[in-house]
């Protein structure tokens, strides 16, 4: 004959009894909750230490930086206040052109920043931000396919590595890229590939690497001080840039690289940031043999916890001045690297 259980046990049963009916009640009433603060689509899932909140966001409906941490925190905390006991928070943010962001935070940091116990850098220091698909190209302008935008004529529809730009081709998404080939160790989510578990992607964008692994771009080895290898440029040691290119064309391939370019050519600048876990402002000028400064572009640097990308191009013509050009990148303020390159008859 089975002996009774005793009472502490019996609580503990009826206890994980109570949660486990109640929790999907709980987390529908959340998903309502949510969708009254303006998330769309809000989709909650629980695991055994962690709570996850799956919502879509136009890009249009973002707010400034402050707005959007001050978000999280509260949706973080509102989660955490229905359903305690979870050690972490991912919120798996899906924009309107299918890139999907996810924000890891504590209940704990949630309630130290809107508590003022935590600064903004702090409490963004405090959460793990990761892009699980490829950035698009941080350019000026948007790509709205809606609108009739696409590879053709607008620069932030750019197409990736993999791919080539053909609007006409029955086969062509939304942008007007055409697939040459899928990326290695990765998987659709509605039109954009994230990389395999335990994979992240390359520095070229190309496929998706073990993470710890693969070809991607080495933070130590380089040498010290601002340095130009022909098209390619290593800056300063610490520099938040991983990698610039002087190209003929975009996106970057082993065969557009140059610095050599004759009038009526089109010159590229383009550069891929490290990691990065904080905002900066990047500028690129564009400085004649001369000395002038003919050009000068500015850009917001997310700081979200990813590689960023970005380019600047110049359109040369037979009345420019000839001989050495000079590009100049500068990371809030203060030059990082210059880039050298020749415009001859």
């Amino acid at each position: 004959m089975l002996k009774p259980l005793n009472k502490r046990i019996r609580v503990l049963l009826l206890t994980t009894f109570l949660l486990i009916i109640t929790t999907p009640t709980l987390a529908k009433n959340l998903e309502q909750q949510l969708t009254s603060l303006g998330l769309s689509n809000p989709r909650i899932s629980i695991s055994d230490q962690e709570i996850t909140l799956s919502y879509t966001q136009a890009r249009n409906q973002m707010g400034s930086f402050s707005k959007e941490l001050k978000k999280a925190a509260d949706i973080i905390k509102a989660i955490s206040e229905t359903l305690p006991g979870a050690k972490f928070v991912k919120l798996r943010l899906t924009s309107d052109n299918d890139q999907i962001t996810v924000i890891t935070g504590t209940p704990n940091d949630a309630h130290m920043y809107l508590s003022g116990q935590y600064t903004s850098m702090n409490y963004l220091e405090a959460l793990t931000f990761e892009v699980l698909t490829r950035n698009p190209p941080l350019v000026p302008g948007t790509c709205e396919p809606d609108q009739g935008d696409n590879c053709w004529g607008t620069d932030a529809c750019a197409c990736y590595p993999n791919e080539v730009c053909a609007p006409d081709n029955p086969q062509a998404n939304k942008k007007g890229c055409v697939e040459k080939f899928a990326p290695q160790n990765a998987h659709l989510v509605g039109s954009e590939y994230v990389c395999d578990k335990g994979h992240e992607w390359n520095a070229e964008q190309t496929g998706c690497v073990q993470v710890g692994g693969g070809s991607k771009i080495p933070v130590t080895g380089k040498p010290q001080g601002s340095t130009t290898w022909g098209s390619l440029s290593a800056g300063s040691p610490g520099s938040i840039i991983g990698q610039a290119l002087l190209l003929d064309s975009i996106p970057p391939t082993s065969q557009n690289q140059k610095t050599t370019f004759s009038p009526g050519d089109m010159v590229y600048v383009w550069a891929e940031s490290r990691v990065l876990n904080d905002p900066h402002t990047l500028e690129v000028a564009w400085i004649n043999p001369s000395g002038k400064e003919v050009k000068r572009e500015t850009f917001d640097l997310r700081g979200w916890g990813a590689r960023e990308t970005f380019w600047s191009e110049l359109q040369t013509g037979r009345h420019m001045e000839q001989g050495r050009w000079n590009v100049k990148l500068l990371i809030d303020g203060r030059v990082d690297r210059a880039l050298y390159w020749h415009l001859k008859p």
